[in-house]
């Protein structure tokens, strides 16, 4: 549950987390790499890794947008030989594979598990962020027997999500490019390396527009001074700062920049 939210981290509600996750899932099967939070990685551990591969395999697309895939379908291969994982550990390589792919994929079935025979749930397709406030992946026993074995609850896969940014970006686009990248950071779908590549592109981004607005805004403040006719030494303390160059542009491998677009560079050459 905590590996949905990417919030597996210390301290743990008990101490019985430390004794499994450091000695087994760490340096055993090399699942995990210890952080704030804990992040997930593809197994090293050659056993583990061929059972990753095998929910890989199971869900991989192809050559289609999408594939939905019943999560029964992946616990009867694993449970059985050669494998042989049993709820708890089926559960948790489970969890890992989809927090690993969290841009990619959806459950979809009943969104909780039943109290008792007689309580319903819903059934609902949403994102691991959602599931994470869910139950279901709480006690792997009834995970399995309530959750996976019944009904039909599916993993549902599509193309990764594109997180490319340019290399430069005109001043006009960049405040699209920002929404879309905060857009990408608060849908809770991204792993933790793609978030922090994003968060980075981010703050590349509003520097460069925060330098073009400290460069531009003399410009904006002579433009309605002469809207409002102002006199002629009030326009003529515009005249230095105008006459200021857009910031420079240094190109650096990794470095998203902004340049001026084309409308401030005719509005400076008019000036």
């Amino acid at each position: 549950r905590q590996l949905l939210a990417n919030d597996l981290k210390e301290p743990f509600p008990n101490q019985s987390y430390k004794s499994v996750i450091d000695p087994i899932f760490i340096r055993s099967w090399k699942l995990l790499k210890a952080g704030t939070p804990y992040i997930v990685k593809i197994p090293q551990e050659p056993n583990v890794r061929q059972a990753w591969d095998i929910i890989s395999e199971i869900t991989d697309i192809g050559d289609k947008t999408q594939k939905s895939v019943e999560v029964s379908k992946i616990w009867k291969v694993l449970s059985e030989s050669p494998y042989g994982y049993n709820e708890l550990t089926f559960t948790i390589l489970f969890a890992a594979w989809l927090a690993f792919h969290r841009s990619e994929v959806e459950l979809s079935g009943a969104f909780g598990i039943p109290k008792n025979k007689k309580e319903t749930v819903s059934v609902k397709t949403a994102s691991l962020h959602e599931w994470a406030q869910t139950d279901v992946l709480e006690k792997p026993k009834e995970f399995v027997s309530l959750w996976v074995l019944r009904g039909k609850n599916q993993i549902i896969r599509r193309e990764p999500l594109d997180i490319s940014v340019p290399d430069s970006v005109s001043y006009t686009d960049a405040s699209s490019l920002l929404e879309r990248i905060a857009g990408h950071i608060q849908s809770g779908t991204l792993e933790a390396a793609k978030v922090t590549f994003l968060e980075k592109k981010k703050k590349q981004i509003q520097q460069g527009v925060d330098s073009i607005d400290t460069w531009n805004q003399p410009n904006i403040e002579a433009q309605q001074q002469l809207e409002q006719q102002a006199s002629l030494d009030v326009l003529a303390s515009y005249y230095a700062p105008l006459e200021n160059t857009p910031p420079a542009i240094t190109i650096i491998e990794g470095v998203t920049t902004v340049r001026v677009s084309e409308d401030q560079s005719a509005k400076l050459e008019t000036n």
